[in-house]
């Protein structure tokens, strides 16, 4: 709800960023990954078609999130979350995925104050100032990295 977003916002901004980085990002990332990629998807994967595994997870992993407004949203992420493990035979993958994803949204908006909404040019001059978004960067430099194994990787038949 908006009031919930607007609650998690406010809290949010008295919580130290490395705390909202482990809590918020880490955590969710690797428990949400173990289970979901790993336990789930590997289980129906022996009994089911790929696709079918696949859909099936990502659906779940949707359902899970417990929002209707979203369900797309994270439906459509839970699916390249889902298809990047299968396809690359590794949780890592989806892990690292789901990792950066979480941080991006934990950046926006721990930093969202402080950012210029005049422009779109003034609010990337202004994120650049912080030494956050360099990382940012190298974060996403490494998942597209991520990405074009994935789409290079090998075949599962």
């Amino acid at each position: 709800s908006a009031k919930g977003v607007v609650e998690l916002e406010e809290w949010m901004s008295d919580v130290p960023i490395v705390l909202l980085v482990i809590c918020t990002a880490l955590m969710p990332a690797i428990g949400e990954e173990l289970m979901f990629r790993g336990f789930l998807m590997g289980t129906m994967k022996e009994k089911y078609r790929p696709a079918v595994s696949i859909a099936v997870t990502a659906v779940i992993f949707a359902a899970y999130h417990m929002s209707v407004l979203r369900f797309f949203t994270v439906g459509v992420i839970g699916l390249a979350f889902t298809i990047a493990a299968f396809r690359s035979d590794s949780i890592f993958v989806s892990m690292t995925m789901h990792f950066l994803n979480n941080l991006t949204a934990v950046m926006i908006s721990y930093l969202k104050d402080d950012i210029d909404t005049g422009s779109l040019e003034d609010s990337f001059e202004a994120l650049m100032n912080y030494p956050a978004a360099a990382v940012l960067i190298l974060l996403a430099a490494i998942l597209a990295a991520f990405a074009g194994y994935v789409l290079t990787g090998k075949k599962h038949e």
